[in-house]
């Protein structure tokens, strides 16, 4: 599976020590299948931190690997729990 990663910086090696907290999504490295999207995040971290650089990170992700050892939770759609896992993390309370 391809990955990408947008940001002001390339990104050889993720390491999630370095992540920001009470994010959307909660602590963690935030990928994307969708190149566009990336790119266009790319964009607004160089806006927001007034710099000249974006970059796009590519990952070739091993799934066989990788998803044994994952914690995955998936929504279908935008709902009231999907709602609430956002809330939660913006607020640094786990999910559970």
């Amino acid at each position: 599976m391809i990955l990408y990663h947008g940001s002001d910086v390339k990104v050889e090696n993720p390491r999630l020590e370095l992540s920001r907290k009470n994010l959307d999504f909660g602590t963690g490295f935030y990928t994307t299948e969708n190149k566009n999207q990336a790119m266009e995040f790319a964009q607004k971290v160089m806006i927001r931190k007034k710099q000249d650089n974006q970059a796009v990170s590519c990952y070739n992700f091993n799934t066989e690997a990788g998803f044994p050892v994952l914690s995955i939770l998936e929504f279908q759609s935008p709902d009231k729990t999907w709602l609430d896992f956002v809330q939660q993390n913006r607020k640094g309370i786990d999910y559970g």
